[in-house]
């Protein structure tokens, strides 16, 4: 009895196929966040602030690997130094990422948001009232 040399397994796909495959769902990510961050900074102060705190009561998935910090850089009338202000309010840390907030510091930074934009909101109407 000799023995028989069996080829090793091969897997249906090569890793051409699955770096590829990488690169495409990566380029989804993106061309989606991308989308997600021009809709949300195309709102009014008010509604930017509001759907900011939707997006991360109830992320899309495309938003689940970006920081917060990024996310609240892309809120109308939100520069870098109100929105690191914004995070510790909430107890999150600014490396954070929206995956991985807690459903406290969800409902914190969405309560946060809130406050702001119904800040707004009114600050608008009585502008347009005068």
């Amino acid at each position: 009895m000799g023995t028989t040399l069996i080829p090793p397994f091969r897997t249906t796909r090569t890793t051409r196929d699955q770096a590829i495959a990488a690169l495409g769902e990566a380029n989804r990510v993106r061309l989606r966040r991308a989308s997600l961050m021009r809709w949300l900074y195309g709102q009014s102060s008010a509604q930017s602030h509001e759907r900011a705190a939707e997006l991360i009561a109830e992320p899309d998935a495309a938003l689940c690997s970006m920081l917060v910090l990024d996310l609240l850089g892309r809120v109308r009338q939100v520069g870098p130094a109100q929105a690191e202000r914004m995070l510790p309010c909430a107890g999150v840390a600014l490396t954070c990422t929206v995956d991985a907030l807690t459903a406290r510091q969800r409902a914190a930074l969405s309560a946060v948001l809130r406050l702001r934009a119904e800040q707004l909101s009114h600050r608008d109407r009585a502008r347009a009232a005068r």
